[in-house]
This record gives C-alpha cells, sequence and structure tokens, in this order.
C-alpha cells in the first residue's frame, strides 16, 4: 500500500457518492466497481450481483476500478471494503461496526501464527467475522503457495483451500465480497484451470451458530466489530458467553471468547483488536478465561496515530493464542514502529486473574515496569469520581455567568468544569471561553458537587495525543467562592479522603510526569481514561518526590527516584 493511495481514495470517494440515490444503493455501487474490475483483470471469476450495465459504466465507478486494478491483489480488498463502509450510512456503519484490516496488519498475524507452528498446508482455518475476507484470502493464498511448494496440481490445490478454509458473516454483501476476494487471491490458479473453488462463506451470526462448530478448527482468525452490547443483545447471548458479561460488555470481547471454543486441542488463534480489553473492567472475565484456556504466546502493539487503519481511533493490538502450557510462560510484546516494521518491547507473565495486562510498548518501558512499586491512588488517600453532568440529559438549569444565575434566582450556582479547560502542564482554566453552562445550579440536594481538596483530570483523550494523564489540581479558591464545583460526565475528580498523604497540586505533578503517563499507556490502549485504570495505576513513593522536589530535582527526576529508575528513559 503506497501513501498515495490515501490521498487517492477519498477523491475517488467522493465520485462514488455522487452516485447514490434512493435506488442507488451502496451495495450496487461497489458491485458496479468490483464488476468492472472484474471484467478488466479476472475475467475467469463471476460477476457480483446487484450491478447495472448503467453503473458498470459510470465514470467515477471506472475510475476506482481502473485504480484497483494498478493494485497488488490484497491491496484490492482493503480498498474495495473501505470503499463500501464509507458509503453506508453512519448508523449502519456504526451498528455493524465497518473497519477492515489494512494488508500489513493481515500479514503480520499471519506471520505470528506462522510462527506459533501452523500447518498450513493441513489447517482447517475459520473466520468468525470475516467481513471481505481481509484475512480468510491472503490465508487461502498461504495454503495454496505452500501447497504448490509441494508441487501439488493447480485443481487440488483449489480444492483442498476450499476444503479448510470457512467464513462467517453477518452480511450478505460482505459476504459476496468475501468471495470475490477470495477468488482475487487465488486467481493465479483459478486462471491456469478455469475453476473457482467453492469457499464456504456463511451468511448469520457467528456467536449464535457456535454450537455446531466446537473445537473443529486448528485455526481461528478474526477482526471482530467493536461497540457496546445494549443489554437486549445480551440476554441473546449463549450461556457461555452470557455469563463473561460484566459492567459494559463489548461486542468483540465475545467473539475472543467464542475463538477459544472453536479451537481443537492443539490450535492456534489470531485476533486483532482494539487494546482496551488489556485493562478495561468490563473485560475482566474475558481476560480471566483467555489466560485459562489457551497461552497468550505473543501481542503485537499498534498506536492509532501511526495512520494504519482508516477512521479508527483507538491503539490495536493483534493477539495470538497457542494451547496452554502447564506452566505459566511469558507473552512476547512487539510493538508496530511503521506498517511492516516491528521490534521487541520485552516479555511479561499476564496477570491470571481478570486483572489489567500491563505490556511494555518500548523496550525502556520493561525496565520501569519491573521496578514500578505497588502504591496507587487509594494508598495516596484519593478516590476516582466521574463528573456526574451528562449534557444531553441533565435538568438543573445552566447559565453563562454568574449574574445569569443570580438574576435567575438559582439556588446554589457553582462553575461546572468540562475537559478542554484542563490544560497539559498542569493548568486549569476555568471559563476558558464563553459558553452557556459555566455555571450549574446544584440546588439543595447538591448531588455531584465536589467540596473536597481534588485533582481533575480528561476522561476523554485524542488519539494524537503525547499524553493520557492530562490534569490540573481543582483551586482551591473556586471551591470557596462558590462552596464546592460539579464537573461533565467527561472530566474525572479525583477526591482527597481524609489523612490524605499528598496535595493536589503534588499529585497533579504527578500525574503529568513523563514516567506515570508511559505506565498509564503500558496497561491502556483507549482514549478514554477510566476510574478501573486510574485506581490501579502504580505511583512512586510520594515521600521520596517530596524530598528530591525540595532538593531541586524537577518533577520527572523526583519521579523516577520515587520508582527507583536510576536514569532517564527513552521514549
Amino acid at each position: 500500500m503506497l501513501p498515495r493511495d490515501r490521498v487517492d481514495f477519498p477523491k475517488m470517494l467522493v465520485g462514488l457518492r455522487s452516485l447514490k440515490t434512493g435506488s442507488v444503493l451502496p451495495e450496487r455501487i461497489v458491485a458496479a466497481v468490483a464488476n468492472c474490475l472484474i471484467a478488466a483483470r479476472y475475467s475467469r471469476l463471476p460477476m457480483m450481483p446487484g450491478a447495472t450495465k448503467t453503473l458498470v459504466h459510470a465514470a467515477p465507478v471506472e475510475t476506482f476500478a481502473a485504480w484497483l486494478g494498478a493494485m497488488d491483489a490484497p491491496d484490492i480488498g482493503f480498498w474495495l471494503s473501505s470503499a463500501y463502509s464509507h458509503l453506508v450510512d453512519d448508523e449502519k456503519r456504526r451498528r455493524q461496526a465497518f473497519f477492515f484490516t489494512p494488508p500489513a496488519l493481515c500479514k503480520r498475524m499471519l506471520d505470528d501464527l506462522d510462527a506459533a507452528g501452523l500447518d498450513w498446508a493441513n489447517a482447517r482455518i475459520v473466520d468468525i467475522a470475516c467481513g471481505g475476507a481481509a484475512f480468510l484470502g491472503p490465508a487461502g493464498r498461504r495454503v495454496a503457495d505452500v501447497l504448490a511448494d509441494q508441487r501439488v496440481d493447480a485443481r487440488t490445490i483449489l480444492s483442498r483451500v476450499a476444503a479448510q478454509l470457512t467464513g462467517i458473516e453477518i452480511n450478505p454483501f460482505l459476504a459476496n465480497l468475501s468471495r470475490l476476494f477470495i477468488g482475487i487471491m487465488l486467481y493465479p490458479w483459478i486462471e491456469e484451470v478455469g475453476f473457482v473453488p467453492p469457499v464456504p462463506i456463511v451468511v448469520g451470526d457467528a456467536l449464535q451458530r457456535s454450537s455446531a462448530l466446537v473445537g473443529r478448527f486448528d485455526a481461528v482468525i478474526c477482526n471482530p466489530p467493536y461497540r457496546k452490547l445494549a443489554a437486549w443483545e445480551v440476554a441473546r447471548l449463549p450461556k457461555h458467553l452470557r455469563e463473561l458479561c460484566f459492567f459494559q460488555p463489548n461486542l468483540y470481547a465475545m467473539f475472543m471468547a467464542l475463538s477459544t471454543r472453536l479451537l481443537n486441542e492443539h490450535g492456534v488463534a489470531g485476533l486483532l483488536t482494539p487494546m482496551s480489553f488489556l485493562s478495561g473492567r468490563s473485560f475482566l472475565k474475558v481476560r480471566e478465561q483467555l489466560v485459562a484456556e489457551r497461552h497468550v504466546t505473543r501481542m503485537d502493539l499498534v498506536e492509532a496515530k501511526g495512520g494504519v487503519f482508516l477512521g479508527v481511533e483507538q491503539d490495536t493490538a493483534i493477539t495470538i493464542l497457542a494451547p496452554r502450557r502447564p506452566k505459566p510462560v511469558r507473552t512476547g510484546v512487539f510493538a508496530g514502529v511503521s506498517p511492516g516494521r516491528w521490534r521487541g518491547t520485552g516479555s511479561v507473565l499476564l496477570d491470571n486473574t481478570g486483572g489489567p495486562w500491563i505490556l511494555p510498548r518500548t523496550p525502556d518501558d520493561a525496565k520501569l515496569m519491573a521496578v514500578a512499586n505497588g502504591r496507587t491512588i487509594s494508598d495516596y488517600g484519593y478516590a476516582p469520581v466521574v463528573g456526574n453532568v451528562i449534557s444531553y440529559r441533565e435538568r438543573r438549569r445552566r447559565f453563562a455567568t454568574l449574574a445569569d444565575a443570580r438574576a435567575a434566582h438559582a439556588v446554589h450556582p457553582v462553575p461546572m468544569l468540562r475537559a478542554p479547560e484542563i490544560r497539559s502542564g498542569g493548568r486549569l482554566c476555568f471559563q476558558l471561553e464563553p459558553r452557556s453552562d459555566c455555571f450549574i445550579d446544584a440546588g439543595n440536594k447538591d448531588i455531584g458537587v465536589v467540596r473536597e481538596r481534588a485533582v481533575v483530570l480528561q476522561r476523554v483523550t485524542a488519539p494524537e495525543q503525547d499524553r493520557r494523564l492530562i490534569c490540573a489540581p481543582v483551586p482551591l479558591y473556586l471551591q470557596r467562592q462558590y462552596d464546592g464545583v460539579m464537573g461533565e460526565n467527561h472530566v474525572t475528580f479525583l477526591i482527597a479522603q481524609p489523612g490524605a498523604k499528598v496535595g493536589p497540586e503534588l499529585l497533579a505533578q504527578i500525574l503529568g510526569s513523563d514516567l506515570v503517563d508511559r505506565l498509564f499507556r503500558c496497561r491502556s490502549g483507549a482514549t478514554n481514561v477510566s476510574t478501573y485504570e486510574l485506581a490501579n495505576l502504580p505511583l512512586p513513593d510520594p515521600q521520596i518526590v517530596r524530598s528530591r522536589l525540595a532538593a531541586g530535582a524537577d518533577i520527572n527526576a523526583a519521579v523516577r527516584a520515587g520508582f527507583g529508575v536510576v536514569s532517564a528513559l527513552r521514549r
């Protein structure tokens, strides 16, 4: 995939979007592109249903098909699937989680399965959410290449691939797109003998169809859809998956759990998912199950800001599961430096009780993790609480100024803090810009009012931000002047409890230090900063930090001393 492709794709997408009408749906447009491509380059493959001759010859369709035709086969599937995901409406994209796997990540996962010992020549392989066959097509190509090296004839190769591969996909159109992409990946052999292998792509929900597939496969490969599950969706899950649901369950966790059930005794799995399962409270039972049933042999970490995924705002992990070992074995961790380039960052023993999995992003992170002590926010004497004002639900009156609140006879107007007002460098800039909700009437009950000394943090950050922990002490004058403050639900307060060992100013400095931010990133791949992760975050010895600051050290040097780290670590 060339960097220029990312520039050209949006331009061509504009042309394809111009073809959308009430009767010309995204499926018809993408099918027209596929058929134009088939006619030009893959004439032995069957045409996709749904396209009209008029659409096939539309200028934007021909232009996009010609652009695809100049690409290597793996890139074709990615851009064709991505076009579909960008043409459907936003609600459908969110509901079915249309985000497709770039070829570089697909290759890495299949290489990882190679390293785990997968026998491509004989393995039965299933993709339980195959989308546009981003994994299944290249997996079929690997099977074919291995058999070709063994001098197996073309027709037998295609028959073997059809017997070894299975796909499951809930979207009928994507199932057809999968069949096309598998044909493109196997086209050298198809062209030779004129036989298109009938690889079974089952249209349906893998989570509901799993009972007949338990223990049947040598490999599971998957980039599962990810979104929170509604209560009615949880209720429909099979009992073995429903039992793993906790707090706010995510759809992709169910696919991770299902993958272990479908493997035979010697099977391996490759799963590409967001990193949020590494530490999120909702994934506690799934983490525990994965370690109990399989050995997590390798994890590859990809940062979202590297731009590997189109439109994805979370850091991503490739998780490789292998047969369980009699004794705990360390998990190798690798970080993506750039598409196609990886470096080892260390190895870890994963928590087997459901606790967070803390993974080094750099080799120096592994050194830091080895000396990070067990002090936590609770040991410091603080408790995390999320701001309780949810704007679209809030019925309490809000005001642009204190004068407006008094004119409206507000009972107890207090400042309402918002995430953008928490600035890097530990500053809170209340009323940074004019807004209609600078103050809120807490009323007589004072629910959500923070009067205790506190630190306030951004609860949601952006992938491109250098830091995840952006916080500031709540100014004492604000709390005294207005008898407390409140926060929207995009901020988290760390509230001092009786006997707190450090003041908010020092705590904010510690959380804003380089090492603590890096430790947080080692355990969290999501852009949100959850109270669960904050509660489990290792912190330095506050007495050592305080003494080093008093001696003239800066906060980063003082925190290093508090962790027992001798010298500065490279980023």
